[in-house]
Parts: C-alpha cells; sequence; structure tokens
C-alpha cells in the first residue's frame, strides 16, 4: 500500500465570481492527476476560524488585501497568491503577464487598421495600472495615442476587507459619465478594457446611447469569459489570460512548496493564450 501522506490544500474562494472558473479548473485538473491531494474549499471568512484552517497543509488564494494576508500568513503554511496586489514576505506569487496582455490588445487593434485608441479601467488593481502602461506605450511606439477614461469614486470596483470585489453584471454606477467620455472620442474607436465586465458594460452603455459596436466603438475585454462574452450584444472579443495554465502552475507551485518548505517563494509568470475574437 501507499503510504505517501495526503497533503490538504485550500482553495480560498471568494464571494463573487472574482476567482474565476478557469483559475479552480486548473487547480482542480492538478489535484484529480495525483492521488496525494485532498482539495478543500474556504471562505475567506474560514481564514479567520482555526477550526476551519486545521488540518490544511498549504493555500491558493487571491491575496487582494492586508486583512487577507495576516490570516493566510497566520496559519504558518505556504501561501501561493494569484492575484499580487502587492508582494508579502514568503508568499510565492503565480500572476499573469500583463505586459503581454497590453502588447496583444495594441496588436490586434492595430492590426484592424484602428487610428483612434482609448483604455478603460476599473477602479483599483495592478491588473488595470500594468495593462494601461502596457497597452499605451505600445501604441506610442507604433505612432499613437490613447485617450484613458478617468473612473471616478462611484466606479463600484474597489477591494474591502474580506476581498470582495464590488461586481454586477449590470450596468455601472457612472454609467452616465462613462456614456458622456465614448461620445466625446473621436470614431470611430477601439477601446480597450481590462476586464470583460468593463468591456460587457461599456457595450450596453453604447446600446443605450446609440453608438454602433463595432461600427463606431470596438470593445476588447480580458479573460474570455464566457458568461460575459456570450451575454454581450454583440459577442465580446477577449484576450484569454490561459486561467487553467495559471491555476495548475499556482498548484505545481504550492506541491513544491510542501514539499520543500524551506525553498525560497517562487514568481512565476504566465503568458496569455491570445485573442479570442467576436463581434464586438
Amino acid at each position: 500500500m501507499d503510504a505517501r501522506r495526503i497533503k490538504t490544500v485550500a482553495l480560498v474562494v471568494e464571494r463573487t465570481r472574482a476567482f474565476g472558473r478557469g483559475l479552480c479548473e486548473g487547480v482542480i485538473t492538478y489535484a484529480q492527476g495525483r492521488d496525494d491531494w485532498a482539495l478543500r474549499f474556504l471562505s475567506v471568512a474560514d481564514l479567520r476560524r482555526r477550526e476551519r484552517r486545521e488540518g490544511v497543509d498549504g493555500f491558493i488564494a487571491r491575496v487582494t488585501s492586508d486583512a487577507v494576508a495576516r490570516a493566510l500568513a497566520s496559519t504558518g503554511r505556504p501561501v501561493v497568491d494569484i492575484y499580487y496586489q502587492k508582494p508579502y514576505p514568503g508568499f510565492a506569487v503565480v500572476k499573469t503577464n500583463h505586459e503581454r496582455l497590453g502588447a496583444i490588445a495594441a496588436a490586434h487593434l492595430l492590426e484592424r487598421r484602428f487610428r483612434n485608441f482609448a483604455y478603460c479601467p476599473y477602479g483599483g488593481g495592478r491588473t488595470s495600472r500594468y495593462c494601461q502602461t502596457s497597452f499605451v506605450r505600445h501604441l506610442k511606439r507604433a505612432g499613437f495615442s490613447c485617450a484613458v477614461c478617468r473612473r471616478s469614486a462611484e466606479a463600484g470596483y474597489e477591494l474591502d476587507d474580506d476581498s470582495v470585489i464590488g461586481e454586477t453584471i449590470d450596468r455601472p454606477r457612472d454609467a452616465a459619465r462613462l456614456a458622456r467620455w465614448l461620445r466625446s472620442l473621436p470614431k470611430p474607436v477601439a477601446v480597450f478594457c481590462p476586464g470583460d465586465l468593463m468591456a460587457w458594460q461599456l457595450i450596453a452603455i453604447c446600446r443605450d446611447a446609440g453608438m454602433a459596436v463595432p461600427r463606431e466603438v470596438a470593445v476588447l475585454g480580458v479573460d474570455n469569459d464566457i458568461l460575459l462574452c456570450g451575454s454581450s450584444r454583440p459577442m465580446l472579443t477577449s484576450i484569454d489570460p490561459d486561467a487553467r495554465r495559471i491555476g495548475r502552475v499556482a498548484a505545481e507551485t504550492l506541491e513544491q512548496m510542501i514539499d520543500a518548505p524551506a525553498a525560497r517563494a517562487a514568481v512565476r509568470v504566465v503568458d496569455p493564450a491570445g485573442i479570442v475574437p467576436r463581434a464586438s
């Protein structure tokens, strides 16, 4: 009989869609391929309850706040952060290649002969800032400028102490402001959003304001979220960040940390899978 010890790994899943189906699938696929892994799902609130954390050998989580980081660090177990809001001592990191996201977006839109470009961020987070920097830089190299929307405080995409991202599949609270911004842009214009939710919202705003997508406003998102891309009218073109691979690499990294506790926490970067073209 195989005497190997079973490793109990906790996947910390927030109370929103924020963790992502693809990330979960990547971790689950890795776990299914091993006979010494037991996968457990915990909420952020569970991290504060010792009885819920007991017996866990390591954690995979989106560490979106200092509060979540403190709760994870207090367990004394290995942690793989798949969000990377900022570095935390001892935590390994598996993240998407934000530079490539911006480069892919710029190349895709330039290939379609657009001459007017815009970027619409959400309220916070490294992904939004890094994608903006890369996108603007690659457009500048090609000789083009980029209009960047300044989101208001009412945008409603912020992180609270429970690392819940305030996202709903509905119009954003600053929809009227976004409509005015979209009307002010020279047409036709290509708008890059660092998330499919924001892109979905912009398409809905354009439809309500009588701006044709993609003839007047072309929209490109990130995540290839099938629910959002498929329910958008027209359907949303998006960059697939290869979330399943991120999840699998996170699981592989945690496995190594459990087996070799003294090893230095790694930072691993996963390239996007590429554009998934649709009608937007």
